[in-house]
Formats: structure tokens, C-alpha cells, sequence
């Protein structure tokens, strides 16, 4: 018996593989240097971003907002997505039609709740440049 849909679970952990994926692809030597911490120079990320890997072996980004009193542990700690990756640009098309095309602040503010993206206001607009404009853009 073949299941037609997939629950939250199965959602969930597929989404883990893909950002998985993408990391090791887009972020290899900070993956690698993060594993092995060795290395005499951290790799472009890891000092800026402070980055660090989850229980999952995830890549995270640890900054000022890691210590405020949050509830959700995403906020504090995002996933990093590189700013030129197919699946970057789904999320942030996913997250603005979702937030039903307020701009690009609203956009990035809440891609930030859960994913740091490098460069994300500059990424966002050259997205939506060569699609139809937004209401408040």
C-alpha cells in the first residue's frame, strides 16, 4: 500500500536532508574544520558567523541573540543556507508568498526566525526583481 501524504514527521526530517545536503555542498570546509577542529585558519564562516554544529550535525549560527530569553531554540541559534542556491531561493519565495508579499523586510525577518542567509536583503531583492513586484516593494 503506497501512502499518498506525509506527516509533519516525515516533512520535517526531509527538509533536514535537503538543508543537510545543501550545506555539505555550499559549506565543505566549514563542515570539514567544524568536525575535525583542527586547521591552523577557520574556514570564511565559521569566525564571523560563529558557527557551530547541532545534535543533528546541522550548521548553525551562534550570535548575540543565542542568550535572549526565546522560546523558540531556532530564533537563537538559524540555520546557515548559502545566498545563491536553488533551495535558498524556494524558501524565500515559500516564506514571501506565504507572508502574502508584505517586502522585503517582513520577508527576511521571518526567513530569520528559523535560517541565516549571507547577504539575505541583497539575495531577496534580486529574486524578486525578475518576478512580478510586490504591493509594499
Amino acid at each position: 500500500m503506497v501512502k499518498k501524504e506525509l506527516n509533519a514527521q516525515e516533512l520535517n526530517q526531509a527538509e533536514m536532508l535537503w538543508i543537510k545536503t545543501v550545506q555539505t555542498a555550499s559549506f565543505g570546509k566549514e563542515l570539514e574544520y567544524l568536525q575535525s577542529k583542527r586547521g591552523t585558519f577557520p574556514p570564511v564562516y565559521v569566525t564571523p558567523g560563529n558557527l557551530f554544529l547541532d545534535d543533528k550535525q546541522v550548521n548553525r549560527c551562534k550570535g548575540r541573540v543565542s542568550s535572549a530569553p526565546l522560546s523558540h531554540e531556532e530564533s537563537k541559534n538559524p540555520i546557515l543556507l548559502p545566498s545563491k542556491h536553488p533551495l535558498t531561493n524556494l524558501i524565500i519565495q515559500d516564506v514571501h508568498s506565504k507572508i502574502k508579499h508584505s517586502g522585503i523586510k517582513d520577508t527576511l525577518t521571518t526567513i530569520r526566525q528559523r535560517f541565516w542567509v549571507p547577504r539575505g536583503r541583497e539575495v531577496k531583492k534580486q529574486i524578486f526583481k525578475k518576478s512580478v513586484p510586490s504591493i509594499k516593494e
